[in-house]
């Protein structure tokens, strides 16, 4: 469990001294904001604080935690926290459920208080809208508890400026006005998720979706959007902050970039802050506007300033995550991921009792920039060298302690992968291109351009009919001839998908959103394979008999199919942070080695060996006992951006 100081959330304090932190430990870190140090951490929850919320005007912190319950605390200019109180949220129900709603795990954001009374508002376990009122002595008792939003996830709310009506996001795309059981109005803002909604100034308020793009609208006028900005992120976009003393708008998103936007027309006015991986929570500071806290989802918490784009400060207590594994010619397993370090589990030897492999694990450091990540590496088979794919654009070739520069793209590097037995490689990434790589002159080949400019996600080759798989963020998949990308063999639906691998020759399986759809190319003719399993699959594999399928995904789950008729197995939780990939652990014929081990590995910075048994899945611990290190940070912090004078800002990519 080395995440679990991971930091999920943030909130400033009412004086905008103290930043208060949850983390998926429970934990609460009280933070000075002047010398970005940790005063001191309280045990909050059982579980992760996604949400975490201090008043606007008294000294109070709500926190909202994946254990289903909420509590209360008030604490001291110093910062010492106290508990006030706390509630479950499981057993609450909306009272205009017409029929039981069952109960659904969600790292939903939702929670905030009333702008001067002893109120706040948050998700039921059953995303109901719950406001809940509370006195000095603890005492907490429900003032309303409905659903506003059918049978959608309620993703964020607020109280309206000084007053007791609520504002709601859903997960499709909707704000509600509410005020207790009356909706008052409905604003279409996108067809994702609202992360955030955001007071600017009289009635005026600014979302935040996961359609990329930032939404205006009036809570006096229902129905009607004042304006929706061009989509501005090459990935989710997450949180929008306003400050009222210089008027400037911040917004955060998944494409590690913090955007300035005009607060008129929601129009992106150019990146201010780069950090090296997503961001989600972001606020700004209202005695010191050039300040701005940033939240990165691999845990660090950052002080920025907006005007020279340098970071001041950061907190991290997370390890190195890992993004991709893969198995070279020796049979050793390969992992890479955050910072500049590649690990390697070697197969030792067989423990008897169990019949499980001992690996002996060991790192290398990478001359690569530290502040990246490698997104993808396979291995050339034809000359044995690791090609690795990184999230500043540049394709690197490792072949023993020689590292050498392929290219350096212009967009961050989503997923490779090699041709055959030839020494090329189609490169994906986010600015909407493939590159078609030779990986041993670094010669570029040809490229392929996205129609619609939707970042690509996924790529897979077809050795047999010499066919490669596209698929884009959101829009279209194709698959088209590997030799020129002009003859398009099948178009189809995308979204969402992080993996796309061929079965054979004919049968391609592809990620959509949560489920798992399979294209026949020799019938012509797609059929979904798994349909849903609750949030984005992040990776599937199956295993040398064509027996069994495994995915993982968002959830952080592992699913186990039969791969013949999708028929589900079995079900079990993998690590506390994000799990991005499966492998099968190594087998050689003869070693006595249990046939259906395999590993999952993510954001914990561990690899996790399981094992297929009896239709189930055992968990078996450490696949090797290890430490990736983080890199040792030189110089500035995170790279300093230049552009328009005294706003620090820089074209959007």
């Amino acid at each position: 469990m080395q995440a679990a100081r991971k930091i999920e959330c943030f909130s400033v304090d009412k004086d905008e001294r103290l930043v208060f932190v949850g983390n998926i430990a429970g934990q609460v870190d009280i933070v000075d904001l002047e010398s970005f140090e940790i005063l001191r951490t309280v045990q909050a929850h059982a579980g992760a604080i996604t949400a975490i919320q201090a008043h606007p005007a008294l000294p109070y912190l709500a926190c909202l935690s994946m254990d289903r319950s909420v509590s209360i605390w008030r604490y001291a200019e110093d910062g010492t926290l106290g508990p006030l109180a706390a509630m479950s949220l499981r057993n609450i129900r909306p009272s205009n459920d017409e029929r039981p709603v069952p109960d659904v795990h969600s790292n939903s954001q939702m929670l905030a208080f009333h702008d001067s009374a002893p109120r706040l508002v948050t998700r039921t376990a059953n995303a109901g809208v719950l406001q809940l009122q509370f006195d000095e002595a603890g005492n907490v008792e429900i003032v309303h508890c409905l659903r506003h939003h059918a049978g959608e996830d309620v993703i964020s709310a607020r109280y309206a400026n000084r007053d007791d009506r609520v504002l709601t996001g859903s997960a499709y795309g909707e704000v509600a006005l509410s005020d207790g059981s009356e909706v008052l109005g409905r604003w279409k803002v996108g067809d994702h998720a609202v992360h955030w909604i955001e007071f600017m100034h009289g009635t005026q308020y600014l979302a935040a979706t996961d359609d990329c793009h930032c939404a205006r609208f009036d809570i006096a006028e229902p129905g009607k959007v004042a304006a929706i900005g061009s989509k501005f992120a090459r990935d989710d976009f997450e949180q929008v902050t306003y400050n009222p003393t210089d008027g400037r708008v911040f917004a955060s998103a998944f494409d590690r970039k913090i955007y300035e936007l005009d607060p008129k027309t929601c129009e992106s006015l150019g990146a201010v802050f780069r950090t090296n991986f997503k961001n989600r929570w972001i606020r700004g500071i209202r005695r010191d506007p050039r300040l701005l806290v940033v939240q990165a989802r691999n845990g660090t918490l950052y002080k920025a300033d907006v005007g020279t784009g340098e970071c001041l400060a950061r907190l991290k207590e997370t390890p190195a995550a890992l993004w991709t594994g893969t198995l070279d010619p020796e049979g050793r397993l390969l992992f890479a991921g955050e910072g500049d370090r590649l690990l390697r589990l070697a197969p030792r030897d067989v423990e008897r009792s169990s019949l499980r492999r001992r690996f002996a694990s060991s790192t290398q450091k990478l001359d690569v920039d530290p502040e990246a990540y490698t997104k993808r590496m396979e291995v050339d088979r034809q000359t044995g060298a690791l090609v690795l794919g990184r999230t500043d654009g540049r394709v690197y070739s490792l072949k023993g302690d020689r590292l050498s520069t392929l290219a350096e793209l212009d967009g961050a590097v989503r997923d490779l992968a090699m041709r055959g037995e030839t020494s090329e490689a189609f490169v994906a990434c986010e600015d909407g291109c493939v590159y078609h790589l030779d990986t041993d002159s670094g010669r570029m080949l040809s490229t392929w351009s996205s129609p619609s400019g939707f970042p690509v996600w996924a790529l897979a080759y077809n050795p047999e009919r010499d066919l490669l798989a596209i698929c884009e963020r959101h829009n279209e998949g194709v698959i088209v001839s590997a030799s020129d990308f002009d003859d398009v063999a099948y178009r189809f639906e995308s979204g969402r998908n992080k993996r796309t691998k061929w079965l054979d020759g004919d049968r391609l399986f592809h990620v959509y959103g949560s489920g798992l759809n399979e294209i026949d190319l020799t019938a012509g003719r797609e059929q979904v394979i798994v349909d849903y399993t609750g949030n984005t699959i992040e990776d599937f594999v199956w295993d040398p008999t064509h027996t069994y399928l495994l995915l993982v995904g968002y959830t952080t789950m592992i699913n186990l199919y039969d791969l013949a008729t999708g028929e589900h197995l079995a079900e079990v939780p993998d690590q506390v942070d994000y799990s991005k990939g499966l492998v099968w652990l190594p087998r050689h014929p003869n070693d006595g080695s249990y046939p259906f081990d395999f590993a999952t590995f993510g954001r914990s910075g561990e690899v996790h060996a399981f094992r297929i048994y009896n239709e189930n899945i055992v968990a078996l611990g450490n696949a090797a006992e290890f430490a990736l290190p983080l890199p040792d940070w030189q110089g500035e912090l995170v790279p300093r951006l230049t552009g328009a004078a005294g706003t620090g800002a820089i074209a959007a990519e």
